[in-house]
């Protein structure tokens, strides 16, 4: 008989979560119904770990042939989301398209024939707004009892099947980015979210992108990663400055965000709007809220340069140190920084050769 787990937590951290059932598919196959009861009503008394530490150890009376040593993941990133066929079925600036309707916090419905397809698009786009989290509804394949959602003012991000699109677009009331993947196209559009992204920056990781795709790679692990780098160099020239704007308290206990500061730093006036914007969306807050903690962290550990860093927090580090050292800051930002298609172009050669 299948086992089915539902996973109702305050804790953001669907990495974590994904790691931790892969490390209990094997224990609750062995385990008898009262043991694997016991296991999981132990596992609901933890405290779910910091980023980077340990699962803390089970102890019950029936679990003594049971370990589980799930580490949280310094980021809370899909590592096992393929991007590649998604950017081979949309050109960049659909994709883009997609990316900012998601850090607008708006409604996306992503279409598709293939009902397991759509499910991975969904969780695709997700995943590239990393280091952000789609903190609303999210549907990975929407059944037609639930087709209704579609008519919510509320953000959302939807699979809807393509049999069924003609009857979510009846329901629409509003602006709605409604996608069919299948054939890259466009069957509503929002507007409002065209030009939320600075326009250099857009030209910048659409070049990123198509370079991407027009690679040679039969894997496709390579374009993943060009993928990534792409988007996170985009948010990292974006909000790559917020821990600088963070102040903690001598005893660590209290915080601020200066926020205005935070806002005015980049020259560029197309980036101050977006951050005027994107300070007041909940993405944003959940971020200070993690860089805060993450701050914390590493102001009570002596050696915190030995802690693993998450991926935003590298290259972060890397953008603000190049700039150091070049002597500029962010009040000259998108005028000398190489932009992300020169680097990956960079990158695009190196692997010919």
């Amino acid at each position: 008989t299948p086992l089915v787990l539902c996973l109702a937590t305050k804790s953001s951290s669907v990495a974590f979560y994904h790691q931790l059932l892969g490390d209990l598919a094997g224990p609750l196959v062995s385990l008898s119904e009262p043991s694997w009861s016991e296991l999981l009503s132990t596992l609901a008394q933890q405290r779910v770990p910091s980023p980077g530490c340990r699962l803390g150890c089970l102890q019950a009376p029936g679990l003594r042939d049971v370990s589980l040593a799930t580490i949280r993941p310094v980021d809370d990133k899909y590592d096992w989301a393929q991007l590649t066929p998604l950017l081979g079925a949309l050109d960049p600036p659909v994709l883009l398209r997609i990316v900012s309707s998601l850090i607008l916090e708006r409604r996306v419905i992503l279409v598709s024939d293939n009902c397991t397809l759509v499910r991975r698009w969904v969780e695709s786009v997700e995943c590239l707004v990393y280091p952000f989290k789609w903190a609303h509804v999210r549907v990975p394949l929407v059944p037609r009892s639930l087709l209704a959602q579609c008519s919510s003012p509320e953000p959302y991000l939807l699979g809807v099947p393509a049999a069924m699109a003609h009857t979510a677009l009846e329901l629409l009331a509003g602006p709605v980015l409604v996608v069919d993947v299948d054939r890259g196209a466009l069957l509503c559009e929002d507007e409002d979210n065209r030009d939320v992204v600075p326009q250099k920056l857009q030209q910048s990781l659409c070049m990123a992108l198509s370079l991407a795709k027009n690679m040679t790679d039969p894997t496709g692990r390579v374009r993943d990663m060009m993928i990534t780098e792409a988007f996170i160099r985009l948010f990292v020239e974006l909000v790559g400055h917020c821990d600088q704007h963070i102040s903690l308290s001598d005893d660590l206990k209290e915080s601020s965000f200066q926020r205005d500061a935070f806002i005015r730093a980049p020259s560029s006036r197309g980036a101050q709007m977006f951050l005027q914007w994107f300070v007041e969306t909940q993405a944003f807050e959940q971020f200070v809220r993690e860089r805060t903690e993450r701050l914390r962290q590493l102001a009570r550990t002596p050696q915190h340069h030995l802690l693993p860093k998450g991926l935003f927090e590298q290259r972060a580090a890397e953008y603000l140190l190049d700039l150091e050292q070049s002597g500029r800051g962010l009040r000259q930002l998108g005028k000398k920084v190489r932009t992300i298609g020169e680097m990956f172009r960079n990158l695009k050669a190196f692997q010919r050769e």
